[in-house]
């Protein structure tokens, strides 16, 4: 595929429309578990009114159980779930390593409160431009100040892959 014509698809194209997305409130194991559920390894965080106000992921969890002190072996185990293979779905088993004790912490606690998005025309290399310089992997489409999908680095490596 040339420069040329990654230049010509664009967020619109190559988005899912399908945004998972949380409340500030939710615990930690319930994110867990709607993370688990779906198959993904991050989620939108919106108040009750639907207003977007930060992005949390699996890595998030997983600094929070390293804040709360985690072992050398949930550490391994950890390292381990990283080094998978990301085209398989995820199930109990795979999360186990980064299921944190149950906490006061909430979703609110441990998400990143900037939720980094692109307009629908923006074309790939502004889309992987944003994930290079913000250290994500995914960003969110917008179309005026409405959220309406999403790209994540593995939508870009399927269009690269061909």
């Amino acid at each position: 595929m040339t420069g040329t014509t990654l230049t010509r698809i664009t967020a619109r194209d190559l988005m899912s429309r399908e945004v998972a997305a949380v409340e500030p409130d939710m615990s930690l194991t319930e994110l867990a578990t709607f993370l688990e559920n779906r198959g993904i390894s991050g989620a939108l965080v919106r108040e009750r009114d639907g207003r977007p106000v930060g992005v949390v992921s699996v890595s998030d969890i997983s600094s929070a159980e390293a804040l709360a002190g985690e072992t050398p072996q949930t550490a391994a185990s950890r390292a381990a779930f990283y080094a998978q293979s990301w085209e398989a779905e995820f199930d109990d088993t795979d999360l186990e390593p980064i299921r944190i004790e149950e906490t006061a912490l909430t979703v609110g606690d441990i998400m990143t409160p900037e939720v980094v998005s692109v307009p629908a025309d923006a074309a790939v290399p502004e889309i992987a431009g944003a994930m290079l310089e913000q250290h994500i992997h995914r960003v969110f489409v917008r179309e005026g100040e409405a959220i309406v999908g999403l790209v994540s680095t593995t939508d870009l490596l399927g269009l690269l892959a061909g």
